[in-house]
This record gives structure tokens, C-alpha cells and sequence, in this order.
């Protein structure tokens, strides 16, 4: 029981950053389409990451639990978390302004990545993977968010409030895991048998395309066109929209890589995201944004390999080929819907 709850700690505090990055939608609000990409190195290996209190309590007499590095944010109503399909309901009080809604964990790689999905006065979601370092973790957290700007406020200074928000997150998790015992001994025996460290990348392409964005929505994410465009072999496909699921491989400069995919964000003729590990760990997110009469789609990927098993030559060679692949599919993506 201990693990577990220390495990939902962890979860339930990284997906408080998704909660505290959303306001109220006021009738005239700005709507916001954008990812971020953060990350950090905490000197303690991942087993000791994900097994650590980052400052979070439960409240054993109303089943509620706040964390430290969260400021306002309380979870409640658990249910089956955090396992895979798990929710639970949340509130933040931020400034002065209130906010609520549900999250949901759609993907679980133990001690590897997780993601979770929010939504209620927002629609977030979060893919955390922890990675060895050579002086401990790699946390990296992928953002996407779709979100109102609070009345009052630029997005600019809506960002700012945020960032300060969220680096006293990162600090206080950072400095949670980092005074937990035999921290500087596991790190050290991590860094002897470690060949090369976490190695990452990310990806951004787009192109114009003349056709409306529900028709470029609906073309992309039907399985039936996938081996029109997709330059990965997939299989067993499961579900439809959000949820859906299937197996993927791939053969890219030499290598031979292989696991699964679940769809973690659906917003038809807006935006589409696929969170995928195995081989390598990352997610595929799909903006569809109205450029006059046609769409202009963008395309965003954050890649990880997360273990030792391969060097820094051959990922900077399969980095390469991956997006030379991504931008062939665009444009046959292109040529498929103007044709």
C-alpha cells in the first residue's frame, strides 16, 4: 500500500501542474492551443523518483490529498487510481480564482512514463517520463493544452504567472526526493553501469493544406488511411477516438523498434495526440488550425529513449531519418487531400 500511494503522490502532483495552468472561461476568452516542454535532473535514480513522497499527504478523514509543490490544489474522490483508467476530481484556488473539473490516467510504463488527461474548466494533457542520468533522473514533462487566458490578462502575462508557479513546483519536488535516504549511493552505482545517458529529441513540422479542418481531422485519424501516410507498420488496432489503441513497429536506419499507441487527446477538427512507448517513449500531437479556406496542420513529436541499450551515434542517425520520414508524410498528407 505504501508503494502505491507514494506512486499516486508522484502522479497525482505532476498532474497538478496541468490543473494549475487553466482559468474559468469567460464569455469573450482568449482560446490557447500550445505545448510545452520542460525538463530537470534530480540527483536520485528513477526507482527512487517514483517511489518518493514529492510532498504530498492524504487526509485519511475526507480521502483528500495536497501536495506541497501544488499550492491550492486538492485531489478527491479517487477512484482506482493511479492505475491505468483510474480518475479522480480536482479543485485549485490560484489567486483568488477557483477551478475544477476530472483527470484520468490513460498510460502507465512503470518507473519509465505515464500520462494524464484533465478536463473540466480546461482540456490538458501531461506526458512525464523519468530517464537515467548520468547524475541521477531526467524528469520530462510534455504539455498540451487546449485553455482560456483569464479575463484581464495577456497570454504573455498569463505565462509568466504560470512559469513562477510551476518552477517553485519543480523545486520543491526536486528538493522532496533529493533528501530522501541513500539517494547520493544509488545514483553513484547507476552512473558506473550507465553507458551513455537519456537521449531525447523533439521534433516540430507543418504544412499548408487546402482542404478544411475537419476533412484533414477526419482523414488523419481514420486507421483506414494509416498506410497512406503513416511510415510506421500498425496493427491490432482496438477502440475508436479517444482510447484507442494499437501496435506499432518500425524499421529506421538499421534498427528494428517496436510497442504500443493510445490515442490521449481527441478534439475533432482541432487537435489529435497519440502517446506511445516500447522501444522508445515519446507522443505525436496534430494541430489542425483554420488557415483561410484550408488548415494549416502542425505536427509536434517528443522522442525518448530511456536506458542504456543505445548510442549517442545510432540515435542521432535514427533522429535524422525520423524527420526526413516526417516530412514526406506531410506532404503526402497534402497530396492526399488535394488531389
Amino acid at each position: 500500500m505504501k508503494g502505491k500511494w507514494s506512486a499516486m503522490f508522484l502522479m497525482g502532483a505532476s498532474l497538478a501542474l496541468m490543473a494549475g495552468c487553466e482559468a474559468k472561461r469567460p464569455a469573450e476568452a482568449m482560446r490557447l492551443t500550445e505545448t510545452i516542454m520542460g525538463s530537470t535532473v534530480i540527483e536520485a535514480p528513477p526507482e527512487k523518483v517514483w517511489s518518493t513522497n514529492w510532498g504530498c499527504a492524504a487526509n485519511e478523514s475526507d480521502g483528500t490529498v495536497t501536495c506541497e509543490r501544488w499550492p491550492g490544489f486538492i485531489m478527491k474522490n479517487l477512484r482506482n487510481y493511479p492505475e491505468v483508467g483510474g480518475t479522480y476530481d480536482w479543485t485549485w484556488d490560484w489567486e483568488g480564482r477557483k477551478y475544477s473539473g476530472q483527470a484520468m490516467r490513460v498510460m502507465n510504463v512503470a518507473n519509465k512514463m505515464f500520462v494524464e488527461k484533465m478536463t473540466g474548466d480546461m482540456d490538458w494533457t501531461m506526458t512525464t517520463i523519468t530517464a537515467p542520468h548520468e547524475r541521477g533522473t531526467r524528469i520530462i514533462e510534455l504539455h498540451e493544452y487546449t485553455m482560456d487566458v483569464p479575463p484581464g490578462m495577456s497570454s504573455e502575462q498569463f505565462g509568466e504567472e504560470l512559469k513562477k508557479y510551476c518552477d517553485n513546483a519543480t523545486a520543491v519536488a526536486k528538493k522532496n526526493i533529493e533528501k530522501a535516504p541513500d539517494s547520493k549511493e544509488a545514483v553513484a552505482a547507476l552512473a558506473a553501469k550507465m553507458e551513455v545517458s537519456s537521449l531525447s529529441d523533439t521534433t516540430m513540422a507543418g504544412v499548408e493544406i487546402a482542404a478544411p479542418p475537419e476533412a484533414v481531422f477526419s482523414y488523419l485519424t481514420d486507421p483506414a488511411h494509416f498506410a497512406e501516410w503513416e511510415w510506421s507498420q500498425n496493427s491490432n488496432y482496438q477502440g475508436r477516438g479517444l482510447g484507442e489503441t494499437w501496435d506499432w513497429s518500425i524499421e529506421i536506419a538499421g534498427q528494428k523498434l517496436g510497442g504500443h499507441a493510445m490515442v490521449v487527446d481527441y478534439l475533432p477538427g482541432q487537435k489529435w495526440a497519440v502517446a506511445w512507448n516500447g522501444d522508445f517513449h515519446g507522443t505525436d500531437t496534430w494541430l489542425f488550425v483554420p488557415a483561410g479556406a484550408g488548415t494549416r496542420l502542425s505536427f509536434i513529436q517528443y522522442a525518448a529513449t530511456v536506458g542504456p541499450h543505445m548510442t549517442r551515434t545510432d540515435w542521432d542517425s535514427i533522429v535524422q531519418a525520423n524527420r526526413k520520414d516526417i516530412e514526406q508524410t506531410l506532404q503526402k498528407i497534402k497530396a492526399r487531400l488535394e488531389k
